[in-house]
């Protein structure tokens, strides 16, 4: 089954790309923009994609947001395309962690970002960034906004000093969240790191 994309009133640019270096794990990071075509600045969301996936799996979703006045950032991390494949929970540590500092990376280097792609000139709002995610990339988004996450099997605690994202957008957050940690207060605590409103959709539906 497939279901067509809802359009917006901006036409968008899909094929923009970067690539950012990244000194202290000595690779390459591969990055995704889609964005409008004319006005701005606009704000900018930086997405991190579920286990195994890609910045190109979410093009329903990035465009939509692209066409209602957003820039999209996404960028491939570790284990994109089966990229590493974790065999022990370290190999699990090692993806969230370099998730979540790839996520300030990019932000880092939004200059470095508009400067490989000439038609983000004047339409990235460096004030205005939001952190969204996807399944395991919903866990990376609630660190890089202010939670502290517990690993009930060794006890790891994941976190992060990350200050700059003004908004936080999951999907199937509470599914994946559950999944992973099994923890009987997950919803306390999402309840703890977003203060003001949430807005859940269900069928089209505001809930």
């Amino acid at each position: 089954i497939s279901y067509e994309g809802v359009v917006g009133p901006l036409t968008i640019i899909k094929d923009g790309i970067a690539t950012l270096p990244v000194p202290l794990e000595n690779r390459e990071m591969s990055l995704r923009i889609v964005y409008p075509d004319q006005g701005g600045p606009f704000p900018i969301i930086v997405f991190s994609h579920g286990t195994f996936s890609s910045s190109e799996k979410y093009n329903l979703v990035v465009d939509f947001w692209a066409e209602h006045g957003y820039v999209v950032i996404l960028p491939n991390h570790l284990d994109a395309n089966y990229g590493i494949i974790p065999n022990k929970t370290e190999d699990m540590i090692r993806i969230i962690d370099t998730r979540i500092s790839d996520m300030s990376f990019v932000v880092d280097n939004l200059d470095n970002i508009e400067r490989q792609n000439p038609g983000l000139k004047g339409k990235l709002n460096q004030d205005m960034i939001i952190a969204a995610g996807h399944s395991i990339g919903t866990q990376v988004v609630l660190v890089n906004t202010g939670q502290r996450m517990r690993n009930p099997m060794n006890n790891y605690v994941t976190e992060s000093s990350e200050d700059r994202f003004m908004a936080a957008v999951m999907l199937n957050v509470v599914v994946g969240f559950i999944q992973e940690y099994k923890a009987n207060q997950s919803l306390e605590k999402l309840n703890e790191v977003v203060k003001k409103e949430s807005l859940i959709i269900r069928d089209d539906s505001e809930q």
